[in-house]
């Protein structure tokens, strides 16, 4: 039951999401590195965990499903980034938090830690 106007656009914003949308494109802008543009697609398959990390642990879940996501490609993705030392230590427990909650999180292509041992072989 939807119990708000805000919450009906949202439905309504997710609904038409699914139904019309391969995937979302994410503003990540100074996430990762200072100047640098950045942005991440996001597939409708994988919108509800991102929209529910966000929701649970603010950008910092976000940051953490990009993360994720990057490192299915380049596993020391982050720990490189030039933003961390600019960060809050609360807001890199959130980002931690949220990558143990993606462990085995099942995403379009495969698991993201799964997928390699899976396949490595």
């Amino acid at each position: 039951m939807v119990n708000s106007r805000e919450e009906m656009v949202f439905v309504d914003a997710d609904k038409f999401l699914k139904d019309h949308c391969f995937s979302v494109i994410v503003n990540m802008n100074d996430t990762f590195m200072w100047g640098c543009a950045d942005s991440e697609s996001i597939s409708t398959h994988d919108l509800d965990e991102a929209m529910r990390l966000e929701k649970k642990y603010g950008s910092a879940g976000l940051e953490a499903f990009v993360i994720a996501k990057r490192r299915e490609y380049e596993p020391d993705f982050w720990y490189h980034s030039s933003i961390i030392g600019y960060c809050t230590k609360e807001h890199l427990d959130k980002v931690h938090k949220a990558l143990e909650e993606l462990e085995n999180y099942e995403t379009f292509p495969g698991m993201f830690k799964e997928y390699k041992r899976r396949f490595s072989d």
